[in-house]
Protein backbone atom coordinates (compact mmCIF):
# COMPACT_ATOMS: atom_id res chain seq x y z
CA UNK A 1 0.00 0.00 0.00
CA UNK A 2 1.39 3.40 -1.03
CA UNK A 3 1.00 6.17 1.55
CA UNK A 4 0.25 9.58 0.04
CA UNK A 5 2.53 11.98 1.88
CA UNK A 6 1.15 15.16 0.33
CA UNK A 7 -2.20 16.89 -0.07
CA UNK A 8 -3.37 18.51 -3.25
CA UNK A 9 -5.10 21.88 -3.41
CA UNK A 10 -6.22 24.49 -5.92
CA UNK A 11 -6.45 28.22 -5.23
CA UNK A 12 -6.29 31.24 -7.50
CA UNK A 13 -6.54 28.83 -10.46
CA UNK A 14 -3.26 27.15 -9.50
CA UNK A 15 -3.06 23.52 -8.39
CA UNK A 16 -0.34 22.69 -5.88
CA UNK A 17 0.90 19.96 -3.57
CA UNK A 18 1.92 20.48 0.04
CA UNK A 19 4.33 18.19 1.88
CA UNK A 20 5.63 18.11 5.44
CA UNK A 21 5.84 20.94 7.95
CA UNK A 22 8.36 23.58 8.92
CA UNK A 23 9.79 26.63 7.18
CA UNK A 24 8.15 27.22 3.75
CA UNK A 25 10.06 26.07 0.68
CA UNK A 26 8.59 26.47 -2.82
CA UNK A 27 9.69 24.06 -5.59
CA UNK A 28 9.18 25.14 -9.23
CA UNK A 29 9.23 22.46 -11.94
CA UNK A 30 10.58 22.27 -15.53
CA UNK A 31 8.50 22.39 -18.73
CA UNK A 32 6.44 20.66 -19.99
CA UNK A 33 6.26 18.71 -16.73
CA UNK A 34 4.21 19.49 -13.64
CA UNK A 35 4.70 19.29 -9.88
CA UNK A 36 4.56 15.47 -9.93
CA UNK A 37 8.10 15.51 -11.36
CA UNK A 38 9.39 17.05 -8.13
CA UNK A 39 7.79 14.41 -5.90
CA UNK A 40 11.09 12.61 -5.04
CA UNK A 41 12.82 15.83 -3.95
CA UNK A 42 9.73 17.18 -2.16
CA UNK A 43 9.37 13.89 -0.28
CA UNK A 44 13.00 14.05 0.82
CA UNK A 45 12.62 17.64 2.07
CA UNK A 46 9.27 17.07 3.80
CA UNK A 47 10.84 16.11 7.14
CA UNK A 48 12.38 19.59 7.46
CA UNK A 49 10.14 22.00 5.54
CA UNK A 50 6.61 22.80 4.45
CA UNK A 51 7.22 22.08 0.77
CA UNK A 52 4.86 23.79 -1.68
CA UNK A 53 4.92 22.50 -5.27
CA UNK A 54 2.66 24.46 -7.65
CA UNK A 55 1.77 23.42 -11.18
CA UNK A 56 2.87 26.29 -13.42
CA UNK A 57 -0.27 27.92 -14.96
CA UNK A 58 -1.28 25.91 -18.04
CA UNK A 59 0.52 22.76 -16.84
CA UNK A 60 -0.60 19.85 -14.69
CA UNK A 61 -3.96 20.76 -13.13
CA UNK A 62 -3.47 24.56 -13.13
CA UNK A 63 -5.66 26.82 -15.26
CA UNK A 64 -4.19 28.27 -18.44
CA UNK A 65 -2.86 31.83 -18.62
CA UNK A 66 -5.13 32.64 -21.60
CA UNK A 67 -2.39 34.84 -23.01
CA UNK A 68 -0.95 34.23 -26.47
CA UNK A 69 2.63 34.36 -25.21
CA UNK A 70 2.97 34.99 -21.48
CA UNK A 71 6.27 36.29 -20.15
CA UNK A 72 8.15 35.15 -17.07
CA UNK A 73 6.67 38.18 -15.29
CA UNK A 74 3.13 37.03 -16.15
CA UNK A 75 3.77 33.65 -14.51
CA UNK A 76 5.41 35.30 -11.49
CA UNK A 77 2.39 37.57 -10.97
CA UNK A 78 0.14 34.50 -10.82
CA UNK A 79 2.46 32.76 -8.36
CA UNK A 80 2.60 35.87 -6.19
CA UNK A 81 -1.20 35.99 -6.00
CA UNK A 82 -1.23 32.36 -4.88
CA UNK A 83 1.52 32.85 -2.29
CA UNK A 84 -0.26 35.92 -0.89
CA UNK A 85 -3.47 33.89 -0.58
CA UNK A 86 -1.52 31.31 1.44
CA UNK A 87 -0.12 34.01 3.72
CA UNK A 88 3.48 33.35 2.64
CA UNK A 89 5.51 36.41 3.60
CA UNK A 90 9.04 34.97 3.59
CA UNK A 91 10.22 31.73 2.00
CA UNK A 92 12.88 30.02 -0.09
CA UNK A 93 12.54 28.92 -3.72
CA UNK A 94 14.14 25.97 -5.49
CA UNK A 95 13.62 26.07 -9.25
CA UNK A 96 14.89 23.77 -11.98
CA UNK A 97 15.10 24.63 -15.72
CA UNK A 98 11.91 26.65 -16.44
CA UNK A 99 11.37 26.73 -12.67
CA UNK A 100 14.83 28.26 -12.21
CA UNK A 101 13.99 31.11 -14.59
CA UNK A 102 10.67 31.75 -12.87
CA UNK A 103 12.51 31.69 -9.54
CA UNK A 104 14.96 34.30 -10.82
CA UNK A 105 12.17 36.53 -12.10
CA UNK A 106 10.19 36.18 -8.84
CA UNK A 107 13.28 37.06 -6.79
CA UNK A 108 13.96 40.14 -8.94
CA UNK A 109 10.39 41.41 -8.65
CA UNK A 110 9.70 40.40 -5.02
CA UNK A 111 13.12 40.31 -3.30
CA UNK A 112 11.72 41.07 0.16
CA UNK A 113 9.87 37.73 0.14
CA UNK A 114 12.87 35.52 -0.61
CA UNK A 115 15.17 34.06 2.05
CA UNK A 116 17.22 31.98 -0.39
CA UNK A 117 17.01 31.10 -4.09
CA UNK A 118 18.34 27.73 -5.31
CA UNK A 119 18.87 27.47 -9.07
CA UNK A 120 19.13 24.03 -10.68
CA UNK A 121 19.61 23.52 -14.43
CA UNK A 122 19.91 27.27 -14.94
CA UNK A 123 21.59 28.52 -18.11
CA UNK A 124 22.84 31.34 -20.27
CA UNK A 125 22.23 31.31 -24.04
CA UNK A 126 23.54 33.73 -26.63
CA UNK A 127 21.02 35.66 -28.71
CA UNK A 128 21.96 33.60 -31.77
CA UNK A 129 21.43 30.32 -29.89
CA UNK A 130 18.14 31.53 -28.48
CA UNK A 131 16.84 32.57 -31.89
CA UNK A 132 17.84 29.24 -33.40
CA UNK A 133 16.25 27.23 -30.57
CA UNK A 134 12.98 29.17 -30.62
CA UNK A 135 12.72 28.61 -34.37
CA UNK A 136 13.04 24.80 -34.25
CA UNK A 137 12.37 23.57 -30.71
CA UNK A 138 8.57 23.87 -30.54
CA UNK A 139 6.63 22.05 -33.28
CA UNK A 140 2.83 22.25 -33.34
CA UNK A 141 1.49 19.44 -31.14
CA UNK A 142 -2.22 20.17 -31.54
CA UNK A 143 -4.11 16.82 -31.31
CA UNK A 144 -4.74 15.26 -34.72
CA UNK A 145 -7.13 12.45 -35.58
CA UNK A 146 -4.41 10.43 -37.34
CA UNK A 147 -2.20 10.47 -34.22
CA UNK A 148 0.73 12.14 -35.98
CA UNK A 149 1.10 14.55 -33.06
CA UNK A 150 1.72 11.57 -30.75
CA UNK A 151 4.55 10.34 -32.99
CA UNK A 152 6.06 13.83 -32.80
CA UNK A 153 5.76 13.84 -29.02
CA UNK A 154 7.52 10.48 -28.76
CA UNK A 155 10.33 11.71 -31.01
CA UNK A 156 10.80 14.77 -28.82
CA UNK A 157 10.61 12.82 -25.55
CA UNK A 158 13.20 10.32 -26.84
CA UNK A 159 15.58 12.89 -28.27
CA UNK A 160 15.52 15.08 -25.17
CA UNK A 161 17.91 12.47 -23.75
CA UNK A 162 19.97 12.15 -26.94
CA UNK A 163 20.65 15.76 -27.96
CA UNK A 164 20.50 19.25 -26.55
CA UNK A 165 18.73 21.02 -28.04
CA UNK A 166 16.73 17.92 -29.05
CA UNK A 167 15.89 19.40 -32.47
CA UNK A 168 19.55 19.55 -33.59
CA UNK A 169 20.32 15.89 -34.13
CA UNK A 170 24.01 15.94 -35.00
CA UNK A 171 27.24 14.93 -33.27
CA UNK A 172 27.83 18.51 -32.15
CA UNK A 173 24.74 18.39 -29.93
CA UNK A 174 24.89 14.71 -28.86
CA UNK A 175 24.65 14.06 -25.11
CA UNK A 176 26.13 10.54 -25.22
CA UNK A 177 24.08 9.39 -22.23
CA UNK A 178 23.46 5.72 -21.35
CA UNK A 179 20.20 4.29 -22.76
CA UNK A 180 17.17 5.81 -21.02
CA UNK A 181 14.47 3.41 -19.74
CA UNK A 182 11.31 3.43 -21.84
CA UNK A 183 9.32 4.17 -18.66
CA UNK A 184 11.13 7.51 -18.32
CA UNK A 185 10.52 8.45 -21.97
CA UNK A 186 6.86 7.48 -21.62
CA UNK A 187 6.49 9.65 -18.50
CA UNK A 188 7.87 12.67 -20.38
CA UNK A 189 5.57 11.96 -23.35
CA UNK A 190 2.54 11.85 -21.03
CA UNK A 191 3.56 15.21 -19.54
CA UNK A 192 3.59 16.66 -23.07
CA UNK A 193 0.09 15.27 -23.62
CA UNK A 194 -1.12 16.74 -20.31
CA UNK A 195 0.30 20.16 -21.21
CA UNK A 196 -1.52 19.96 -24.56
CA UNK A 197 -1.19 22.20 -27.58
CA UNK A 198 0.08 25.12 -25.47
CA UNK A 199 2.92 23.05 -23.99
CA UNK A 200 5.44 25.62 -25.25
CA UNK A 201 4.21 28.74 -23.43
CA UNK A 202 6.29 28.56 -20.23
CA UNK A 203 9.07 26.84 -22.18
CA UNK A 204 9.37 29.87 -24.48
CA UNK A 205 9.17 32.30 -21.59
CA UNK A 206 12.06 30.46 -19.93
CA UNK A 207 14.26 30.46 -23.05
CA UNK A 208 13.64 34.20 -23.45
CA UNK A 209 14.76 34.69 -19.85
CA UNK A 210 17.91 32.54 -19.78
CA UNK A 211 20.37 35.42 -19.78
CA UNK A 212 23.20 36.05 -17.33
CA UNK A 213 22.07 39.67 -17.03
CA UNK A 214 19.04 38.55 -15.01
CA UNK A 215 21.22 36.53 -12.64
CA UNK A 216 23.41 39.61 -12.23
CA UNK A 217 20.31 41.58 -11.14
CA UNK A 218 19.63 39.27 -8.20
CA UNK A 219 20.00 40.87 -4.77
CA UNK A 220 18.78 37.90 -2.71
CA UNK A 221 20.97 35.13 -1.32
CA UNK A 222 21.32 32.74 -4.27
CA UNK A 223 22.99 29.40 -4.93
CA UNK A 224 23.54 28.05 -8.43
CA UNK A 225 23.61 24.26 -8.24
CA UNK A 226 26.16 22.89 -10.70
CA UNK A 227 24.77 19.39 -11.22
CA UNK A 228 27.42 17.40 -13.05
CA UNK A 229 24.80 15.20 -14.74
CA UNK A 230 22.76 18.04 -16.21
CA UNK A 231 22.22 18.23 -19.97
CA UNK A 232 22.48 21.99 -19.45
CA UNK A 233 25.84 21.81 -17.67
CA UNK A 234 27.84 23.65 -20.40
CA UNK A 235 25.25 26.44 -20.38
CA UNK A 236 25.21 26.60 -16.57
CA UNK A 237 29.01 26.76 -16.49
CA UNK A 238 28.87 29.79 -18.79
CA UNK A 239 27.26 31.85 -16.03
CA UNK A 240 30.59 31.82 -14.21
CA UNK A 241 32.38 33.34 -17.18
CA UNK A 242 30.75 36.61 -16.14
CA UNK A 243 31.10 38.84 -13.11
CA UNK A 244 28.43 37.81 -10.62
CA UNK A 245 27.46 39.74 -7.48
CA UNK A 246 28.78 38.50 -4.09
CA UNK A 247 25.36 37.16 -3.05
CA UNK A 248 25.60 34.49 -5.80
CA UNK A 249 27.14 31.25 -4.52
CA UNK A 250 27.70 27.90 -6.20
CA UNK A 251 27.45 24.28 -5.11
CA UNK A 252 28.68 21.32 -7.17
CA UNK A 253 26.20 18.41 -7.16
CA UNK A 254 27.33 14.88 -8.09
CA UNK A 255 26.17 13.40 -11.38
CA UNK A 256 24.42 10.17 -10.21
CA UNK A 257 20.69 10.69 -9.68
CA UNK A 258 20.74 8.72 -6.41
CA UNK A 259 23.23 11.16 -4.86
CA UNK A 260 21.74 14.26 -6.41
CA UNK A 261 18.67 14.74 -4.23
CA UNK A 262 20.53 13.76 -1.05
CA UNK A 263 23.18 16.42 -1.74
CA UNK A 264 20.58 19.07 -2.60
CA UNK A 265 18.66 18.32 0.60
CA UNK A 266 21.84 18.45 2.70
CA UNK A 267 22.86 21.78 1.19
CA UNK A 268 19.43 23.37 1.63
CA UNK A 269 19.32 22.24 5.27
CA UNK A 270 22.71 23.86 5.86
CA UNK A 271 21.80 27.17 4.22
CA UNK A 272 18.08 27.72 4.87
CA UNK A 273 16.53 27.77 8.30
CA UNK A 274 13.79 30.13 9.37
CA UNK A 275 10.67 30.16 11.52
CA UNK A 276 7.93 27.75 10.54
CA UNK A 277 4.94 29.55 9.07
CA UNK A 278 1.30 28.54 9.32
CA UNK A 279 -0.38 28.62 5.92
CA UNK A 280 -3.73 30.36 5.67
CA UNK A 281 -6.95 28.44 5.06
CA UNK A 282 -6.60 25.75 2.42
CA UNK A 283 -9.36 24.14 0.41
CA UNK A 284 -8.52 20.59 -0.60
CA UNK A 285 -8.65 20.19 -4.35
CA UNK A 286 -11.04 17.80 -6.04
CA UNK A 287 -10.08 17.03 -9.64
CA UNK A 288 -12.93 17.82 -12.01
CA UNK A 289 -12.89 15.11 -14.66
CA UNK A 290 -15.85 14.06 -16.77
CA UNK A 291 -17.13 10.71 -15.57
CA UNK A 292 -17.49 9.52 -19.17
CA UNK A 293 -13.81 10.14 -19.88
CA UNK A 294 -12.77 8.20 -16.79
CA UNK A 295 -15.16 5.35 -17.59
CA UNK A 296 -13.79 4.93 -21.13
CA UNK A 297 -10.17 5.15 -19.93
CA UNK A 298 -10.86 2.35 -17.43
CA UNK A 299 -12.16 0.16 -20.26
CA UNK A 300 -9.10 0.66 -22.49
CA UNK A 301 -6.52 -2.07 -21.97
CA UNK A 302 -3.17 -0.51 -21.11
CA UNK A 303 -0.63 -1.93 -23.59
CA UNK A 304 2.99 -2.76 -22.83
CA UNK A 305 5.41 0.09 -23.43
CA UNK A 306 7.20 0.00 -26.79
CA UNK A 307 10.57 1.62 -27.52
CA UNK A 308 9.15 3.33 -30.62
CA UNK A 309 6.09 4.70 -28.80
CA UNK A 310 3.69 2.46 -30.74
CA UNK A 311 1.77 1.77 -27.51
CA UNK A 312 0.57 5.38 -27.48
CA UNK A 313 -0.41 5.58 -31.15
CA UNK A 314 -2.14 2.18 -31.05
CA UNK A 315 -4.07 3.19 -27.94
CA UNK A 316 -5.02 6.50 -29.59
CA UNK A 317 -6.45 4.65 -32.60
CA UNK A 318 -8.56 2.42 -30.33
CA UNK A 319 -9.90 5.45 -28.47
CA UNK A 320 -10.77 7.25 -31.71
CA UNK A 321 -12.54 4.14 -33.06
CA UNK A 322 -14.60 3.63 -29.89
CA UNK A 323 -18.22 4.51 -30.68
CA UNK A 324 -18.51 6.25 -27.30
CA UNK A 325 -15.98 8.91 -28.36
CA UNK A 326 -17.51 9.91 -31.70
CA UNK A 327 -18.97 13.15 -30.28
CA UNK A 328 -15.91 14.03 -28.19
CA UNK A 329 -13.35 16.64 -29.20
CA UNK A 330 -9.77 15.59 -29.94
CA UNK A 331 -8.73 17.23 -26.66
CA UNK A 332 -11.23 15.06 -24.76
CA UNK A 333 -9.97 11.95 -26.55
CA UNK A 334 -6.46 12.95 -25.53
CA UNK A 335 -7.65 13.20 -21.91
CA UNK A 336 -8.77 9.56 -22.18
CA UNK A 337 -5.34 8.56 -23.48
CA UNK A 338 -3.67 10.40 -20.61
CA UNK A 339 -5.81 8.63 -18.01
CA UNK A 340 -5.01 5.24 -19.50
CA UNK A 341 -1.31 5.79 -18.80
CA UNK A 342 -1.34 8.07 -15.75
CA UNK A 343 -0.22 6.31 -12.53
Amino acid sequence: MITQIYKQYKQQGIAFRIYGKGAPLVLLHPSPNNSAMLHPLASALADSYTVICPDTPGYGLSDDMYLEQPSASDYVDRFNTLFDSLGLSKFAIYGTATGAQLGIRFSIEFPDKIEHLYLDNSAHFTEDERSKILKHYFPDLTPKEDGSHIKQIWEIASNLFNYFPWCFQSAEYALNLPPIPVEVINSVAIDFLIAGKDYDKAYRAAFMHEKVEYVQQLEVETTILRWQGSILKPYTDRLFDYQLPPNINQKVISAPQAQRFAEIKDYIQKTYSTTAQQLDTLTEHAVDIQEGILAISHDVEKPNLALDGAHLTDCWKKICMDTRTKDLSLEEKQDILIHVFKP
